[in-house]
């Protein structure tokens, strides 16, 4: 599948992780049951998302 695009120039892999167009990594999505979480760089857990890009755009807020 490659990486996608999420919002404001962030990107999304396939390993998810979550990165700027320069390549500054801003956390990763991962699955959690039926949601996927969002945890930035440092590792701490920001939210539960039902889509896997929402998960993904909330980090470039």
């Amino acid at each position: 599948m490659g990486s996608q695009i999420v919002a404001n120039n962030t990107w999304l892999d396939d390993n998810g992780t979550v990165y700027t167009a320069n390549g500054t990594i801003l956390g990763r999505v991962r699955r959690s049951g039926p949601h996927w979480e969002a945890i930035n760089a440092k590792g701490k857990h920001l939210d539960t998302y039902i889509r896997k890009t929402d998960a993904a755009a909330s980090l470039a807020r």
